[in-house]
Formats: C-alpha cells, sequence, structure tokens
C-alpha cells in the first residue's frame, strides 16, 4: 500500500514511530536467530527471517534487504561461513519484491523462492563449495526450505491477526491490511504446518532417543563381559607368578629353577618371556633360554623401583615394540626381599582377550586398555599405538548418557552435524584393586547416516504435505469466501436499485451460515422496497400538508417571538440567580475542606496519644522486670561460678573414692552441666539486653511527655521506628528478608515534635514495605527481585535537613502521585488502610514544621520520599530542651 508523505505533525510521527518498530523488529530478527531451536544433530531451527518479512511488508525492499542482511549475519557465528547469509537475504528480497510486483501472499512467493533459487543455492553453496556429503547437503536442504516456509507462514499469521499498519501509520490505512480469504487460508495452513512439524520434531527426538538408549546397553554389555574375561586372566596370573615365586623361594640356587621356569612359560599362553631377578636386579633365570633379547639391567631395575606391586606397563626396548611387562615379588617367610619376576605378556593373547565379536549386521565395538596414566596399553583400533593418550577422553566435549556411557565430539569449529558424523559412544570400567581402565568404544557414524536417512524422510513428508497443502488451503478458503464476495457485489448500492427496479440476483451457498446471512439481506431488500413504496405514497401526502402547515407555521412563528423575548428576560434574572448559588457552592465546598482537616486532625491526635501511652505504659511495665532480672544476672553468674568451683573441688578430692557422688555425677551430666550453665547465663544477659534496647526505642518512639518543640537527633528517631518495624522487615517462608541500607550523613539536632517526626517516618517506612510486599505478591516464585529500603540522611545548608526514604517497589503513576497527600485517598485493597496516613504526614511536615514533603516515583522502578525540615523552627519557645 502507498505511505503518506511527511508534510504535517502526524508525518513526523509517523516517522518516529516507523523507525522504532524497524530497529525493534530488527532486534527480534537477531533474537530469533540467536536463540535458534535444535531440531536435531545440530541442525537448528531459525526464526530470525519472520522479522525481515514482516519489514519487508511494512517498509519495501530497501530496508527490508539491510535489514536480513543485519539478522542474517548470526549464521556466520553458528556456522562459520557466510554462504546462509546470502541465501537468507535473496529470500527476503525476492519475496519482498514480488509482494509489491504480484497479488500473491508471503507463503505462496516463499515457496516459490526455495523451488527456484533456495534450493539449488543451498546445493551450490554446501554441496559444491563446502564439500559437505551429499545426504547431509539433502537434509540441509529439506530442512533450510520448511524452516523458511514456517517463518513465511508465522508471518502472515502476525500480519493477520495484528493491526501492524495501523500501528506503523498512526492512523487507519486507505487500504484494507489482510483478506478475509487470506486469513482463512492462513489459519488453515498453520493448522496443518505446526502439527505436522511438531510430530515431526517429536518422532525424529524419539528415534535419536531410542538409539542414544540401546547403544549405552550394548556397550556396557561388552564392557562387563570383557572386564569379567580380564579380571579372570589376572586372577589366573596372579596364581602362576605365585607358583613361580615359591619355587623361586624353595630353590634360590638350585639349577632346576631355569627348568621349571621354562616348563611354567611353555605351558601358558599369556606370556612371551618369564625372568627371574634377584634383590639386587642380576639375572637368575629367564624363559625360553636363550632369550631372543634381554632386557638391560638398569631397565629391569628402573622398572621394579617404579612399579612395585601387581601393574601393568608398557615399556620400548631398543627399538622393538613396547613391551607389557608385569612385576612380582619374591619374598621370604620372613618378608626380606629375595628378587621379582618380570612377566612379558604376549600381546597376541592380550589382543584376543581384549576382542569383541560382533552380531549380524553390526560393526563390534573396538576395545582399549589404559594405564593408571590414561596410556594406551594395547587396543584393536589401528589408529591407536601403545604409549599414546586416549583421544576420546571425558571432558567439555563430551556428552553423558546412561549406565556410565558418553558420546564423545571432536573438539572444533566444524559445524555440529560433522562433529556429530565423527563422533563416537564411549564406555569406561575401572575398579580401585586394578591399575588400568578398559575403554570400548563405537563410531557414531553409521547410526548418524541411519538417523540422517531418517530425518531427510521426515523432512520430506513434511515438505511435500506443506506444498500440496498451500493450494488446498486456498481452494478452500475461496470457495469459503466466495459467496461472501457475491453478496457483497449483489448489495452494494442496494438502496440505488431498488430504487431503479433492477433484477438482483442473490448468489447461492451450501454453507448454512451463509444461506442465513443472504436469507437476511434478501428479508432486508424485502423491507426496504415496501419502505420505499410507503414512502411514495406519504411523500404525495406530505407535499399538500406542507402547505397547510405553513400557514399555521407563519402564525407560530409571531407567537415565538414574543415568547422569545419573555425566555430572554427570564434567562438574565437566572443567570443572576446562578451567580449567587454559584458563591454558596465555593462557600460550602471551603467549609467541608476545613471539616475534613478538622477530622483528620483530632483522629491523628487521639490516635497518637492513645498509641504513645499504651507504648508508654507497656514500655514501663517491661523495664522494671527486665531492669530486675538484668541486675540480678550478675550475682546469679557470680554465685554459679562459686558453686561450679565448689563441685569441682569436691569432684577431684571425693569424685575417684565416693560411688554414689560420681553415679549422681554421671546421671545428671555434670560436664555437660558445667560446660553450658555459663553459655546459659551469658545468653539470657544477651536478651535482657536486647529487651531493654526495644523498651528505651519504644519510649524514644512514644514520646508522650513532649508536647513542645524540642531539639533531637533524627537518626535516634529513625534506629527507633526501624526496630519497631523489624518483624515486618525480616525473612518470611514467602518471601526473603527486606534489606535496609542506611546513609546517614553528619546532621545537626533539629528542633521538632519528636513524636509526630517519628508518626511520619512510621508512616512512609510502612508504605515502603506494603509496596515491597505487593511488588513480590506479583512476581513470579523464581524470579522475585531483592527487596531494598535505602534510607538516607543530609544537611541542606547551614538551615534544613534532608531525609529520603526509597524502595526499589513497582512505582507509582503520576495520576496516583497528584493524589497522594489528599485526605483518605488510598490504592490499598478495602481493609489495608484509610488513606490518612500521607495526608497526616504531609500537614505535619508542612502546616506544623514549615518543611516539605515530596514524592519521586518511576514505574517498575521504585519510589523516593524526600522530607525536608528547617533545623530552627522560627514559631518554636525560647528554651529548647536538649534531648
Amino acid at each position: 500500500g502507498s505511505r503518506p508523505n511527511p508534510t504535517d505533525l502526524s508525518d513526523l510521527r509517523w516517522n518516529f514511530s516507523a523507525g522504532v518498530l524497524l530497529l525493534l523488529l530488527t532486534l527480534a530478527g537477531l533474537l530469533g536467530n540467536y536463540w535458534s531451536w535444535s531440531l536435531f544433530l545440530g541442525v537448528d531451527f531459525l526464526f530470525g527471517s519472520i522479522a525481515s518479512l514482516l519489514i519487508g511488508y511494512l517498509y519495501g525492499l530497501v530496508p527490508a534487504t539491510l535489514a536480513a542482511l543485519v539478522v542474517s549475519s548470526y549464521t556466520y557465528v553458528l556456522w562459520s561461513h557466510p554462504y546462509a547469509i546470502v541465501i537468507f537475504v535473496l529470500e527476503t528480497a525476492f519475496v519482498t519484491w514480488q509482494l509489491r510486483q504480484r497479488r500473491l501472499n508471503i507463503v505462496t512467493l516463499d515457496g516459490v523462492y526455495w523451488l527456484v533459487l533456495g534450493l539449488p543455492l543451498v546445493w551450490l553453496f554446501y554441496s559444491q563449495l563446502l564439500q559437505v556429503p551429499t545426504e547431509s547437503v539433502v537434509l540441509i536442504m529439506l530442512k533450510q526450505a520448511v524452516n523458511g516456509l514456517f517463518n513465511a507462514l508465522v508471518a502472515t499469521v502476525i500480519i493477520a491477526l495484528t493491526p501492524l499498519r495501523r500501528w506503523l501509520y498512526q492512523r487507519q490505512p486507505t487500504t484494507p491490511q489482510f483478506s478475509f480469504q487470506q486469513t482463512i487460508a492462513t489459519l488453515l495452513l498453520a493448522f496443518i504446518f505446526f502439527p505436522t512439524l511438531t510430530l515431526m520434531v517429536l518422532s525424529s527426538r524419539e528415534a535419536l532417543q531410542t538409539i542414544e538408549t540401546t547403544v549405552p546397553a550394548s556397550l556396557q554389555s561388552a564392557a562387563t563381559g570383557l572386564w569379567q574375561d580380564l579380571s579372570l586372566w589376572q586372577t589366573r596370573q596372579h596364581q602362576t607368578l605365585e607358583t613361580i615365586a615359591a619355587i623361586a623361594r624353595q630353590e634360590p640356587g638350585s639349577p632346576d629353577l631355569q627348568q621349571d621356569l621354562t616348563l611354567l612359560q611353555q605351558v601358558s599362553a599369556s606370556e612371551d618371556r618369564l625372568y627371574i631377578l634377584d634383590a639386587n636386579s642380576n639375572l637368575r633365570a629367564t624363559a625360553p633360554t636363550p632369550p631372543e633379547h634381554i632386557p638391560s639391567r638398569a631397565t629391569l631395575a628402573s622398572f621394579a623401583q617404579r612399579h612395585a606391586g601387581l601393574t601393568l606397563l608398557a615399556s620400548p626396548e631398543g627399538g622393538r615394540p613396547p613391551l607389557v611387562l608385569q612385576w612380582h615379588p619374591v619374598a621370604a617367610d620372613d618378608s626380606s626381599d629375595r628378587g621379582y619376576i618380570i612377566s612379558e605378556i604376549n600381546r597376541t593373547f592380550l589382543t584376543q582377550l581384549l576382542t569383541v565379536e560382533g552380531h549380524a549386521g553390526v560393526v563390534p565395538p573396538t576395545v582399549t586398555l589404559l594405564d593408571d596414566q590414561q596410556q594406551v596399553l594395547q587396543s584393536n583400533r589401528p589408529d591407536l599405538s601403545p604409549l599414546t593418550p586416549f583421544d576420546h577422553p571425558v571432558g567439555d566435549n563430551t556428552r553423558p548418557l546412561a549406565n556410565g556411557t558418553y558420546h564423545w565430539l571432536p573438539d572444533s569449529n566444524m559445524p555440529l552435524f560433522k562433529r556429530w558424523k565423527q563422533s563416537f559412544y564411549v564406555q569406561t570400567v575401572t575398579a580401585s584393586d586394578a591399575p588400568w581402565t578398559l575403554v570400548v568404544e563405537t563410531a557414531a557414524a553409521p547410526y548418524f547416516d541411519e538417523l540422517q536417512r531418517y530425518y531427510i524422510g521426515r523432512l520430506a513428508m513434511t515438505l511435500a504435505l506443506v506444498i500440496a497443502a498451500i493450494p488446498v488451503a486456498y481452494i478452500l478458503s475461496r470457495y469459503l469466501v466466495n459467496p461472501i464476495t457475491r453478496l457483497a457485489l449483489v448489495t452494494t448500492n442496494l438502496p440505488d436499485k431498488l430504487l431503479e427496479q433492477e433484477t438482483i440476483v442473490w448468489p447461492q451457498t451450501q454453507v448454512v451460515e451463509m444461506a442465513t446471512l443472504m436469507n437476511n439481506f434478501k428479508a432486508m431488500a424485502r423491507s426496504l422496497e415496501q419502505q420505499f413504496q410507503t414512502i411514495t405514497a406519504a411523500k404525495d401526502t406530505l407535499e399538500i400538508r406542507i402547505a397547510e402547515r405553513t400557514q399555521e407555521l407563519a402564525t407560530i412563528n409571531q407567537n415565538l417571538r414574543q415568547e422569545v423575548q419573555e425566555r430572554q428576560r427570564v434567562a438574565e434574572a437566572l443567570r443572576q440567580s446562578e451567580g449567587q448559588a454559584r458563591e454558596k457552592a465555593i462557600a460550602l465546598e471551603t467549609t467541608l475542606s476545613e471539616l475534613q482537616r478538622a477530622q483528620m486532625q483530632l483522629v491523628q491526635a487521639e490516635k497518637m496519644s492513645s498509641l504513645g501511652q499504651l507504648v508508654a505504659g507497656v514500655a514501663h511495665e517491661i523495664n522494671n522486670p527486665v531492669n530486675f532480672i538484668h541486675g540480678n544476672l550478675t550475682h546469679v553468674e557470680t554465685y554459679s561460678h562459686d558453686l561450679l568451683r565448689l563441685v569441682d573441688q569436691m569432684q577431684q578430692r571425693y569424685g575417684e573414692t565416693d560411688g554414689d557422688l560420681q553415679a549422681m555425677a554421671l546421671d545428671m551430666d555434670l560436664e555437660f552441666l558445667q560446660e553450658d550453665l555459663p553459655k546459659i547465663l551469658k545468653s539470657m544477659q544477651v536478651g535482657t539486653d536486647r529487651i531493654r534496647q526495644i523498651v528505651l526505642s519504644l519510649r524514644n518512639f512514644s514520646r508522650t511527655d513532649e508536647a513542645a518543640f524540642k531539639a533531637v537527633d533524627l537518626h535516634e528517631g529513625l534506629e527507633s521506628t526501624l526496630l519497631i518495624l523489624q518483624y515486618r522487615l525480616k525473612a518470611r517462608p514467602d518471601r526473603d528478608a527486606i534489606t535496609v541500607l542506611r546513609d546517614y550523613g553528619k546532621l545537626p539536632w533539629v528542633e521538632c515534635y519528636p513524636g509526630q517526626i517519628n508518626q511520619v517516618f512510621m508512616n512512609l517506612l510502612a508504605n515502603a514495605i506494603d509496596a515491597l510486599e505487593i511488588q513480590r505478591e506479583a512476581a513470579e516464585p523464581d524470579a522475585q527481585p531483592p527487596l531494598q529500603i535505602t534510607i538516607r540522611t543530609q544537611s541542606v545548608g547551614p538551615e534544613k535537613v534532608a531525609v529520603i526514604i526509597a524502595d526499589n517497589g513497582p512505582g507509582i503513576s503520576e495520576a496516583v502521585q497528584r493524589r497522594l497527600f489528599e485526605p483518605f485517598f488510598t490504592t490499598k485493597p478495602m481493609g489495608k488502610g484509610t488513606g490518612m496516613g500521607l495526608s497526616i504526614s504531609y500537614q505535619i511536615v508542612v502546616e506544623q514544621h514549615h518543611g516539605s514533603l515530596t514524592c519521586e516515583s518511576t514505574l517498575g522502578q521504585g519510589t523516593a520520599f524526600t522530607l525536608h525540615l528547617p533545623v530552627v523552627q522560627m514559631a518554636a519557645p525560647t528554651e529548647i530542651s536538649q534531648g
């Protein structure tokens, strides 16, 4: 549609709103790409083009293209290549350009783009330039097309259901925003697309979950069996070495030792060589004899010293492949060192021990044995060599799965679906009594390919269903809307057609609601036709009656002139009477305002007097017994200390000889009593001090005996008020504690009525607590902001002081701020306030203390009340007491 030229003030407002809306939509597009939705295996569903298409609909080609460039730039962060930017910018530009050239909707134009340009570009960029495998390219093509159509459909729904153009123009557009037929077609397509996409995602994720449930179970089963075989072999190996050690202990210098060792080596399937060394690492016997290669004495000694125990180690020897050696001591009955046995494990046997047989159609997993340094001892993976670190360890690039299995992905900048294809499922088994780790792993590539084919099928089915649904939705919507369109044509200028007696051909429809609407129009047309006939007949009669009435009206007109003159005289008298009544109303209003103020003063005076007497009486009644307890606690502490010393002396003298005394001490847990009694007395001392502080604060707050101005410390009044309100500041089960931040400046003593000023502090702090509790009730349980009240005092020149009480509550609107200090005005629910607190506070500060009380508030940020008081009251008595 056309846009207005910026020639008047309304157009300037339109320009400003258009700029703001353009920035907001661009930001929403960036956020839509940032918060992408991962469908499966690193294939992300982006939402940024929704905002780009909306900008194209509202602003045109150039703004939409620039916004699409900004929005799609985030894909470079996601996928590390610029080709997606080109594809998405061209999508927005093509749809926007065609939207202005053809009367087609956004979804249809977006589908045309993907069929004509989008899919060929994806194939060119990903297959030819990025060298992505064919199946992965097909998956990306289908996903991009489905993603684009989904975003186009969402943008169309937003256009159909929101008044975007009215917001943009600040007035109703001259052309319709969206047709009823397009709205119905869009909604029908949405009801097909959204559930289909949701079911596709759920089924795809279920397929992935099935694989990631069966693979860990299979790996765990294989790892458990291998670990059992390895443990059984280790037990047998230990028994063999124990037998050799027993022979070596019994025949330390016998020539039969070599023969026995050779025999044991020949019957063992796991040893390539056996060495027996004495305590000085001298070779006593070896099998087979002569050995092809004997490790050096220094190597054997170093190996024995570093691995004193039953341990496996990969040890290279003079250019040969690394040896897997095992050490076992030869000790006498008195545990003296008789030497040790070193066994060189047969690698072929170890490889067979770590082999897992695969099932039909299933690639068997690979097995790796690691030492205590996570280095490879033996593996049937051809790319892993002994003494190299294991290349698939647990780290930041692993995903934990069930049964202790984890999914390892390569750490690189490649797209996530490529990382999935090069990833492994890994199961590790360790034990506290064995110095090695068994790793069973299988490549994820076969499962990835299977899932990829599954996802391609689901996406192809979804895309085919959506493409087929587009014409069906528009045919069905046209069928539903066509009777309304024909009815609109028939009823255009219906009165003129009826007056000219034209033949009206009413459309036919099978829809019940449309048929009812047409019958209503037919009835209306018949009624109009009858009314036109009646009007024609009445027209003739009316002309005759008009002539007769003209003469009558001339006579009446003369009479009316006379009546008007009379009424003018009466109106003048009424105006004079109205002025007198207005003066009386003003006087009554003034009297009513004075009565309200007098009533408020009387209620406040009686309330403060009663409250002060009650608080002072309670403080006096509490103070006497507390002083009695506090004064006697010192004596009780002295007496208990003396008694405990006496008991201690008696325990030392008679505790061991007097059984009854010892039993009594055990029964009463005397040791605990001696330790706990001083702590109890100390706690009682702290408690009585706390009560005395509360009593003193209550007396300071009430100040019932002070009826004149008095110089006081405002900080003392603030602290007394906070102490009284402490029960509302503490934490509750439904909210955290309210934090009070004190920013006290250096203030002089201020002449005032202390009790009244304390009442003002009480009202302002209580209102701040109420506001914070209202904010807490409105906030989500897991998103409650910290509740905070700030009290700031400062001197304002030599003659004034300021007290600022602020909260971080919900704030107060400007309309409410204008009425805050009116008597009986309140925003609280029924039963939670009378509306007199701020009005009385205002009267106390302004009228009685010649100060000022102002409020500054911002919705969503909090409220601050500022109280200014003069240091010296001009109307105060000559003698001011210091207290």
